[in-house]
């Protein structure tokens, strides 16, 4: 829609504001599916846009928008499409800690010194992610 020749620009987050009564009504009322396909930073605009129409027209605080929209998640209400990744950054970035925190406690347990560390260069799989260290 932001692309169309002969068109003003519009963007997705501006067609969710336009219908966002009937958005609130079909995933709040009548617990539809929410579907975000497309670009990262695009992904992250649509999903404050769809807070903004909870806070507007769900009578809700912005913190209570933002759980309606990770409840949406959690209950598998809210789907994404980034490009084809589907793993979101916030479990992304928990694998990567978790598997980082594995690593130094294998290297703490073998009694290995720092220095050991940097020249061994240990690797360790953990879902399939490396961590190198």
């Amino acid at each position: 829609m932001a692309r169309d020749p002969n068109q003003p620009k519009q963007y997705v987050q501006d067609q969710l504001k336009q219908e966002g009564e009937y958005i609130m009504r079909k995933l709040r009322k009548e617990s539809g599916h929410f579907y975000v396909c497309g670009d990262v930073s695009m992904a992250a605009d649509v999903a404050k846009t769809l807070e903004t129409i909870f806070t507007q027209h769900g009578n809700m605080t912005s913190s209570e928008a933002r759980a309606a929209v990770e409840k949406m998640r959690a209950m598998g209400h809210y789907h994404e499409d980034i490009f084809g990744v589907t793993l979101r950054t916030a479990e992304v970035t928990d694998r990567v800690r978790n598997a980082a925190k594995k690593a130094w406690k294998i290297i703490a347990d073998s009694g290995t010194g720092q220095e050991d560390v940097c020249s061994q260069r240990e690797r360790v799989w953990h879902g399939g992610i490396v961590v190198t260290l």
